[in-house]
This record gives C-alpha cells, sequence and structure tokens, in this order.
C-alpha cells in the first residue's frame, strides 16, 4: 500500500503521525471502542477515507474542548464581586451571593459576613466569617488584622477561642487542607 501525499492534502504532522501508527499495526479504528484488525482478506479504507476519518475525529474532540470552555467561560461570568466601602456594624449580616466578598472597612463584634467564595477584609475582623458557604473547599479568607469570633470555610470552623495567639491581630490567609483550617500570617 502506498502513502498518500499528505502535502497535496494539507494534513497537519499529529494526524499524519496517526496515520502511520494505525498503518504499522495493521488496524484502524472504528466507530466502536476499539481498533478493528484486518486479515488478509479485509482491507483497510482507502487512504483518503482515512484521513477523512481521522480529520472528523479530530474536529469532534475539538468542539467538545470547545463547549467544555463555554462551560467554565460561563461559570466565570456568572460569579460577581460585591464590595463594601463602609464598616459592618453589630447584626448586620452581609452575604456575596455569587462570588467573592471584599471589606475595605472593618467588621464589628456581633456582625457576619458570609460569601459563596474568597472574602478580603481589609480592615479588622471581629465578627464572624463565612467563606464558601456553598461548600466551596478551595475558598480562602483573607484578613489584615484577625479578631474574628469565628470564621469558617465549607462548613468547617474555628471559634475565636480557638485561635492561636501568634494569628490576633495580625495579617492572616485562612484555607482549607485535608478537612482542617490551615492559618497562615501573611
Amino acid at each position: 500500500m502506498t502513502t498518500p501525499d499528505f502535502s497535496r492534502l494539507g494534513v497537519p504532522a499529529p494526524v499524519k503521525a496517526e496515520i502511520s501508527t494505525w498503518r504499522a499495526c495493521g488496524s484502524w479504528p472504528s466507530s466502536s471502542s476499539g481498533p478493528t484488525s484486518y486479515n488478509s482478506n479485509s482491507r483497510p479504507p482507502e487512504p483518503g477515507r482515512r484521513v477523512a476519518h481521522v480529520i472528523i475525529t479530530a474536529s469532534r474532540k475539538l468542539e467538545q474542548a470547545l463547549e467544555n470552555a463555554a462551560s467554565i467561560a460561563a461559570l466565570m461570568l456568572t460569579t460577581e464581586t460585591l464590595v463594601v466601602d463602609k464598616p459592618v456594624r453589630s447584626g448586620q449580616r452581609i452575604y456575596a451571593e455569587t462570588g467573592d466578598l471584599v471589606l475595605l472597612a472593618g467588621v464589628s463584634s456581633g456582625a457576619e459576613v458570609m460569601a459563596e467564595g474568597h472574602i478580603h477584609a481589609y480592615g479588622a475582623l471581629r465578627g464572624r466569617a463565612m467563606a464558601g458557604v456553598s461548600g466551596d473547599v478551595k475558598a480562602r479568607i483573607f484578613c489584615r488584622k484577625l479578631f474574628a469570633e469565628l470564621v469558617s470555610i465549607a462548613g468547617c470552623y474555628r471559634v475565636s477561642e480557638n485561635l492561636e495567639s501568634r494569628y490576633l491581630g495580625r495579617a492572616v490567609q485562612i484555607s482549607l487542607a485535608d478537612e482542617a483550617l490551615k492559618f497562615e500570617l501573611l
């Protein structure tokens, strides 16, 4: 069997390599799950049909990749950041339903701040802070001065009595690792 002139057909190099591999193995991919072997009585499809099959398969994979990218982009577009530029007072509750929460002023004792995503507190954090309230284990809490009554990520929490003194009043990043809160100084 002769090798088709790929330069004339405009076939990309990865497709050429795949065709050569199939030819060397004596098999050609079928529409079923695995390759089909050919014996001396049967022959693989003509080279032009092989190239068409490879191109169709590659275009299906590309289409799937584009669909996945579109769904990820849609998810990213639906997350919004809520920015609060005034202090959150005792008894107030702030909830960022679709994304991150950015607090430019302090959070007083007795206040609650909650977010589906991350919480960024640029003032003192004295109240309760809950990130990833819908179960997002990758959510984090960033604060410049930690004095919180409670911090929680995806339901895993720690109250002020259980906070290590070396983190109090300091800039801290809180994340979830192995179902336990992890505190890091910034």
